[in-house]
């Protein structure tokens, strides 16, 4: 409870928990009306990770990881069979300063 609460008072961007939803729970109930701010929430994500079915210690790290990435990219971590859209938004190589860069290197 202390490093979760401590951790939601310095604004991160994410904040992952492991363990059982009713354990964040009931540690969120024991931290008071902080933690239960909307700011707070959003940045929470319990229990961490994307359900990928496994339960040895690589496949939560897979899933833990995996749910970062798909935050930090503003995705919902579903399956590219099931999108609707591109899977890369398309950019103009000379927008992108490392595109540019490496294309740069590439013609000399």
């Amino acid at each position: 409870r202390h490093w979760l609460e401590n951790v939601l008072q310095c604004s991160p961007a994410y904040v992952g928990q492991l363990g059982p939803r009713e354990r964040t729970e009931r540690l969120l109930d024991e931290m008071g009306a902080l933690a239960r701010l909307p700011e707070s929430l959003t940045r929470l994500h319990y229990p961490i990770g994307l359900d990928l079915g496994g339960d040895t210690p690589a496949s939560v790290a897979l899933a833990i990881v995996g749910e970062i990435t798909a935050y930090l990219n503003e995705r919902s971590g579903g399956m590219l069979k099931y999108r609707k859209t591109t899977i890369h938004q398309a950019c103009e190589p000379a927008h992108s300063p490392a595109v540019g860069g490496l294309q740069a290197k590439m013609e000399a």
